[in-house]
């Protein structure tokens, strides 16, 4: 998908490399220019000698036409948004013809992954019909994550095949970026959603910002419409003018999440498996008004609980890049946890250790996309 916009004041990138392919039809096209120009040279036919023209001229004219205007293409890549196992997102381009004459036409455009993350993301590439001389094309291609982690990206090609479809030259952009794919989420089943209870929720806390809450904050000068109740009488005598009490805000529940640590004999699929859990439980909480903590003791992570979409996204951050072979760089002291996400088999109410994805799901939910699986907008069952 592509629309026409304005020029970005941000610098777009010009091609660090280029490459022409001849494909197939253009080897069909020289073969039979050059049995053209055999046969002219045989029978000195006139008929046969304009033929072949024609073809050196379809050549030549294939090669100015897009060749020329391609060399004036800039690119630039919007940052990369975070995403989600199974989850389609939107790679973003901004694309600058910078030549002065020719149009360019039938561009397409394709992600280029290093390595050893070509496994991890499955790009779908976009086409665009036109862009004209001096002007700015907006682009988007779908991108697919299979598997949860920290992924780079390094290079976006252009080509185009335009006008005869003889040679594909290509353009290729050199942009390093990182997609930070988080775990799949998906709305929790009843039975699980009823045991995120916090366990340490203290009605006497308060944040020393102003709120609703029971302690006082301070004083302020007094609005039209502020309540009657609210004026603080004592203060506003001495000061010879009308104050008004201000409350702090009241703290939101507490809740302290722990994954244990998976043992040797646990597969990769019931590791994810546990990771996708714990972050459906995160978004769950923080959307139930809970503050949620995590602590990986094995890892090194512990984050205080709080109460934010940013500490939402932070915790779910965590859980993209955490591995199994991740170890603490120094001993911890052991926090209670509200909820336990564990691998061995339990029963006791504050610990979860039913990780298959259709005991705590809801939904359907994708914690590793298998290899088969092809960009689609449903998400199938593990």
């Amino acid at each position: 998908m592509s629309t026409a916009g304005g020029h970005h004041p941000t610098m777009p990138h010009r091609h660090d490399r280029r490459r022409y392919d001849l494909l197939a039809s253009g080897f069909v096209y020289l073969a039979t220019a050059l049995f053209l120009a055999i046969g002219a040279l045989n029978s000195q036919n006139n008929l046969l000698f304009w033929a072949f023209g024609l073809a050196v001229a379809g050549l030549i004219v294939s090669g100015i036409v897009s060749g020329v205007p391609l060399m004036h293409l800039e690119l630039e890549r919007e940052p990369p948004p975070p995403a989600h196992v199974g989850e389609q997102i939107t790679l973003r381009y901004r694309l600058f013809h910078r030549g002065r004459l020719w149009p360019l036409f039938g561009l397409r455009i394709c992600e280029i992954a290093e390595n050893q993350d070509q496994s991890a993301l499955i790009f779908s590439p976009d086409g665009i019909a036109h862009i004209g001389p001096h002007d700015c094309v907006r682009a988007t291609a779908p991108a697919l994550p299979r598997m949860r982690g920290v992924h780079s990206i390094c290079t976006v090609c252009v080509s185009t095949t335009f006008p005869l479809g003889l040679v594909r030259r290509s353009l290729y952009f050199d942009l390093p970026a990182r997609i930070i794919v988080r775990p799949a989420v998906a709305p929790l089943r009843k039975e699980i959603a009823s045991r995120i209870v916090p366990g340490r929720e203290d009605s006497t806390r308060s944040l020393a910002r102003v709120g609703h809450g029971g302690d006082f904050f301070g004083l302020r000068d007094y609005a039209p419409g502020d309540p009657v109740r609210t004026i603080a009488w004592k203060p506003s005598a001495r000061r010879d003018t009308l104050l008004v009490r201000q409350q702090t805000t009241p703290a939101p529940p507490r809740l302290w999440l722990r994954l244990e640590q998976p043992p040797a004999d646990i597969s990769e699929q019931q590791f994810e498996n546990a990771v996708a859990l714990l972050a459906s439980i995160i978004v769950h909480a923080s959307r139930k008004g809970l503050a949620p903590g995590l602590v990986i003791e094995w890892a090194d992570v512990s984050l205080p609980p709080a109460l934010s979409p940013a500490h939402a996204e932070r915790l779910l951050d965590t859980l993209a890049r955490l591995e199994r072979r991740d170890k603490a760089h120094k001993s911890r002291a052991r926090t209670r946890a509200d909820l336990v996400v564990s691998f061995t088999p339990s029963h006791e109410p504050g610990v979860i250790s039913d990780l298959d994805p259709a005991h705590w799901a809801a939904e359907h939910i994708v914690t590793v996309l298998p290899m088969a699986d092809r960009p689609r907008r449903t998400r199938g069952r593990t």
